[in-house]
């Protein structure tokens, strides 16, 4: 039987467990992600914990609704049993949501579901020059001009605080407050707890471009980054990122890039030789008319 269960009646133990053992677990759905990134979220549980669902509950025009949370870009149905019924879990939501938008995990596939989105991801093998010699001509032209500029890997990487200083500063066209918050305290919670690492690259003694990636289930997830207007010209973001590639202690992790919809992003991942994955996005509307978008 499948629960609707509000946050304070979810036994936390018992969900860490069930993600623990799920066979398609992510970091973005541990309660201690969810607890950061939501101001408010409930849940949908099969019997004792045997598979779950989050539910970001926010208030839209006084309606309650079900949204994606920032910072996650896949949640869904979570289930020890390879076998769910995404379906049913979703005609569980409570009436009362109005209008739902969610992204599923890349599991949850479900033909009634129709808009795709994308996400890149490449596999890290112990064959280093396979994985090089997959990288476009304008890959290896932007990591060799940042080694002919004298960009180099840094031996000391940003803090959470540096990291989101630089990021504000640089991004304060979207940015907020709101944002950077939920960021630094991903970044505290997974360096503290050794689930994340922050790279950097270093122009003239100081770090111009920074990647932090977060590790879950031999997954290393490009999380976030920065890079400064001198680092965009001379390609440091690719020397740092085929640095993180070459590592021996990632060989056979899958990198994560977190896709993009936007086709420059998109494009430079592919230039790494990333390859496309797919996940769905569920949208329900609960009117007689078209409220929300």
């Amino acid at each position: 039987m499948i629960n609707f269960v509000t946050y304070e009646n979810i036994d936390f133990d018992k969900w860490d467990n069930c993600i623990s053992n799920c066979f398609n677990s992510n970091i973005y759905v541990q309660s201690w992600y969810l607890n950061i990134v939501c101001e408010k979220w409930h849940a949908l549980i099969l019997n004792d914990y045997e598979a779950v669902m989050p539910l970001y509950e926010r208030i839209k025009w006084g309606v309650p609704t079900i949204r994606q949370p920032l910072y996650c870009q896949q949640l869904g149905v979570f289930s020890i049993n390879t076998n769910i019924d995404v379906l049913k879990f979703i005609e569980s939501i409570p009436k009362k949501y109005r209008y739902i938008n969610i992204n599923l995990n890349r599991h949850n596939n479900y033909s009634f579901f129709k808009e795709k989105k994308v996400n890149h991801i490449l596999f890290l093998d112990e064959d280093k020059s396979r994985i090089q010699n997959n990288y476009s001509n304008s890959t290896i032209k932007n990591i060799n001009k940042a080694l002919e500029k004298g960009f180099a890997i840094s031996s000391l990487v940003d803090s959470s605080i540096k990291f989101c200083e630089h990021k504000a500063k640089l991004g304060k066209s979207y940015m907020n407050k709101r944002l950077l918050v939920a960021q630094e305290k991903i970044i505290d919670h997974c360096l503290k707890n050794r689930m994340g690492k922050i790279f950097s690259v270093s122009y003239q003694n100081k770090n111009c471009c920074s990647i932090f990636i977060m590790i879950h289930n031999n997954r290393l997830i490009l999380q976030s980054s920065y890079t400064n207007e001198i680092g965009k010209k001379n390609g440091a973001f690719f020397l740092l990122l085929d640095h993180i590639i070459k590592l021996e202690e990632y060989n056979n992790f899958t990198l994560d890039f977190e896709g993009s919809v936007l086709k420059g992003v998109a494009k430079r991942n592919i230039g790494f030789g990333a390859k496309e994955t797919f996940y769905l996005t569920l949208e329900v509307r609960r009117f007689p008319f078209n409220l929300m978008k």
